[in-house]
């Protein structure tokens, strides 16, 4: 490892050990039946999910401190001696919140559980996402932790992730369920955890066999009782159980794979490329490793690297989608994407992701920014690469079909040029990413409004200056009912309002994979991006529409030509930031903390600029107020319509 890995652990740790003092005399969050219905009842998740993600926070704070303060200590990454009394207090709470786990109604969550079958057995056993987590999790601590926990406590574990998740897994018909054959991240998360459950199990089971076997000479009844309900439970898989499982969870993942672009982009969103990946990565390298070398994997690997403006004033990361502009990265993750591709390039330190900022506390993706920045980090080895740090033997899972190793290098293209502008072209999805020596620039998507976690925003753009996006993509919002049901493009963040793209005659894009754009091209010579989207409209509303975005220095020029079809009748441009807008002789103003824009519009404003506020709720559920800039195109029935405008950036000490 570097110094600046040793510092992220460290600082990690502290981060983990600072949450356990503050927890350490408060039970966990409980979680009622009330909260449970309120999605139901109201299409609220927050309240629910943020008592079930407590408890999470528990499992992960403790395990973490049973499984690494010691080693941590012992490897001279921090500088402490491990004291006996505080690792057998971590243990002995880590039980308790073990078990308590074990006792949850449903490990999945209220939004993915069918309420029309609420009583139904198999409803409290639903294998979400967070089901198919707390299974990994639960069944890797325990058999990592096997020599320490009580037998009671793993024959407990063992017994419930069975019940929950391998059982109904391995007893269904293929598929278990949608997610098994989708492609996006649950398709990695779900079947990866599944798969690495499976391996953790079969593995446990060996131990429990061996060590917790109860005799007739004085053993406690209780504990031969579980063991025996244990075994039961067991023997309740189907034959060939692990096999199968392996065999359908790489199935899975291929669809996972299949779900990225050619170009390795992943239009999820890069918060759900660090997700999917991070259980896709896990359950290969549990695998030996080879999965990591499958078609495109190479070019999904490099994809986190272009999602960066890089800036003195700190990053911001590109929120199509349901992603974040202010998404850290994985340490861990980076680092085995780097062993497996050497090519691949850490973002600065300052991004990397700290232990509060997921909301949701897993312990996979904070377990491995430990043990992977240890093994796989820059100057690190791999001469364990038979073990893991508890043993766990890495080949254990036999591949189970040939590994695709033609794998071609299509799609992205990078150029340098112009006074150090660095331009990321995705052509399969569609995505430019620009900026220049400070990290100064736009991106602007083409696509089709039917993607995973879709937003209908084609021909977007959003603009960074100085480490802040000036023109914004809002990105996720709070997710409720209607986020993922019929009123999804109802919400300010999901529909083409609240994106940078024109309307006509005063309507919106349309949803659908058929409303797509159909040229995406970028002129490298006159560093000019030029995308076509008069299809992302409803039918006949507008001929062509075309929009022309170059880069200069300090200055983005954006040029939108509008040909105008028999039913077109009104064209409104549309320009969406977070930033209060003022308007001065016609010109609009947006300042940051750190730098300001000057918007001069040219041609085609036959009113005056409207600045219109709008609500928003992020993903976290604050209340936000968002500023549309709005001006009318003058538009003819068969005439073309142009409107320019030259967005300048200044720095705020030029203007005060």
């Amino acid at each position: 490892m570097n110094g600046e890995e040793k510092t992220y652990i460290r600082k990690l740790y502290q981060e983990i050990k600072n949450a356990e003092e503050q927890m350490r005399d408060k039970p966990m969050p409980a979680l009622t039946k009330e909260d449970f219905f309120l999605f139901h009842e109201t299409g609220n998740r927050l309240v629910y999910e943020n008592a079930y993600f407590g408890r999470r926070k528990y499992l992960t704070v403790y395990a973490i401190l049973a499984l690494w303060s010691g080693e941590l200590s012992r490897r001279g990454i921090i500088d402490e001696e491990p004291e006996e009394t505080s690792e057998d207090r971590y243990i002995k709470r880590l039980e308790e919140i073990l078990v308590s786990i074990c006792r949850e109604r449903f490990w999945a969550l209220p939004a993915h559980v069918d309420f029309d079958r609420i009583d139904l057995p198999e409803t409290a056993h639903t294998v979400d996402l967070f089901a198919a987590e707390t299974a990994q999790a639960l069944s890797e601590i325990a058999l990592r932790l096997f020599d320490r926990l009580s037998c009671e406590t793993v024959t407990c574990v063992a017994h419930e992730v069975i019940g929950r998740v391998l059982q109904p897994f391995a007893a269904s018909p293929f598929p278990y369920s949608w997610w098994e054959t989708d492609r996006c991240n649950w398709s990695a998360v779900c079947a990866g955890s599944v798969g690495m459950a499976a391996a953790n199990i079969d593995a446990l089971n060996r131990r429990i066999m061996e060590s917790c076997m109860p005799d007739d000479r004085g053993t406690d009844a209780l504990i031969r009782l579980d063991v025996l309900l244990y075994c039961d439970q067991y023997r309740s898989l189907p034959q060939g159980w692990k096999e199968d499982c392996i065999r359908r969870a790489c199935d899975a993942l291929q669809c996972y794979l299949d779900g990225m672009e050619a170009d390795g982009a992943c239009t999820e969103g890069l918060g759900y490329y660090n997700y999917g990946m991070s259980f896709y990565a896990a359950f290969a390298e549990r695998c030996g490793g080879e999965l990591m070398y499958r078609e495109k994997c190479e070019q999904i690997a490099l994809f986190q690297q272009k999602c960066y403006f890089r800036s003195c004033f700190g990053g911001v990361s590109i929120s199509f989608s349901d992603g974040s502009k202010h998404e850290s990265f994985l340490p861990g993750l980076t680092a085995y994407l780097k062993h497996c591709y050497p090519q691949v390039e850490t973002p600065c330190y300052t991004l990397a992701r700290p232990f509060d900022e997921d909301a949701c506390y897993r312990y996979l993706t904070n377990e491995r920014n430990i043990s992977w920045l240890i093994r796989y980090g820059d100057s690190g080895s791999d001469d364990d690469a038979g073990t893991d740090d508890a043993g766990i033997k890495r080949t254990e899972i036999n591949r189970t079909e040939p590994v695709r190793t033609d794998m071609p290098r299509s799609g992205e293209r990078k150029t340098a040029a112009h006074g150090g502008t660095t331009a990321y072209l995705l052509p399969a999805a569609q995505w430019l990413i620009c900026q220049d020596g400070e990290g100064n620039g736009f991106a602007a998507k083409g696509g089709n409004n039917d993607e995973n976690h879709n937003h209908n925003d084609i021909g977007h753009f959003l603009c960074v200056f100085h480490g802040e996006m000036l023109l914004t993509d809002l990105g996720a919002g709070e997710y409720t009912k209607d986020y993922f049901g019929d009123g999804r493009y109802d919400i300010l963040c999901n529909r083409s309002m609240g994106h940078s793209v024109p309307l006509v005659n005063g309507r919106e894009q349309c949803a659908g994979r058929e409303y797509r754009a159909d040229r995406f091209v970028w002129d490298e010579g006159a560093q000019t991006l030029t995308i076509s989207f008069a299809g992302a409209y409803p039918e006949g509303s507008i001929a062509g529409l075309e929009r022309r975005i170059r880069m200069g220095s300090r200055q983005i020029e954006l040029h939108d030509i509008f040909s105008a079809g028999g039913n077109t009748t009104s064209i409104t441009e549309n320009l969406v930031t977070e930033y209060e807008p003022k308007v001065q002789d016609g010109e609009v103003w947006i300042r940051g903390r750190h730098g300001q824009c000057r918007i001069r519009i040219r041609n085609g404003a036959d009113h005056a600029v409207r600045i219109i506020p709008c609500a928003h709720s992020d993903h976290a559920g604050n209340h936000q107020t968002i500023y549309r800039i709005v001006w009318e195109v003058g538009a003819k029935e068969g005439s073309d319509a142009d409107c320019k405008m030259w967005i300048t950036f200044y720095d705020n000490d030029t203007f005060c």
